[in-house]
């Protein structure tokens, strides 16, 4: 891991080379394991909300009845990760810093709130109907079909099985493991819950 040089390529032209000072090889079998083992610190440090994260994509999220203290603690806890990246040579880029609020509340937030927010390949919204994810699907399926059928005189059948089973059946599959998943309710309507994303 020590002694690694990178460089860029744009077009035909190429940067030079340069050393890296920090970080894993992309594409290493064992980069997924160091980047855990580097990250592992930081949930000793995340201690009033919950933190789940995979990869570099790390969400803090919780709920309370209050709004203005579930506000505060979200930005506490965002002030402490973000205070941890920095001591531990990561950038934060604060334009990457998301946050929805699931529930009703006429509390506005310190922090910019969105009405959906892509997890993990999914468009999750803060109404829970998943409609512009299923939207998006939709639209991917729609302009597979249409590539499939444009090289359906030029491929064998299996072919076109292999790319439906490829790409097709996966994206048909998560609409239907959507459409078939009931809606959890919290106890307490007026509960609110805010979910604050690192990429």
């Amino acid at each position: 891991m020590d002694g690694r040089l990178q460089r860029v390529k744009v077009g035909d032209a190429f940067s030079g080379w340069q050393t890296v000072g920090r970080g894993v090889p992309q594409g290493s079998v064992l980069s997924p394991m160091f980047f855990n083992i580097f990250l592992n610190d930081l949930f000793y440090h995340i201690k009033t909300v919950k933190i789940h994260a995979y990869a570099d994509d790390e969400r803090l999220y919780d709920s309370d009845v209050d709004p203005k203290a579930l506000d505060r603690c979200i930005q506490h806890e965002v002030r402490i990760a973000n205070r941890w990246y920095t001591e531990n040579g990561m950038i934060v880029n604060q334009d990457k810093h998301h946050a929805m609020v699931l529930g009703t509340t006429d509390h506005r937030f310190s922090f910019p709130v969105e009405e959906s927010l892509d997890l993990l390949g999914m468009t999750i919204d803060n109404q829970l109907n998943f409609d512009k994810h299923v939207s998006l699907v939709c639209n991917k399926v729609n302009n597979q079909l249409k590539v499939m059928i444009r090289f359906r005189k030029l491929i064998s059948t299996s072919a076109l099985q292999g790319v439906y089973f490829a790409s097709l059946s996966i994206l048909f599959n998560g609409v239907a493991l959507l459409q078939f998943q009931e809606p959890r309710q919290v106890r307490g309507t007026k509960q609110a819950g805010a979910t604050h994303c690192f990429s």
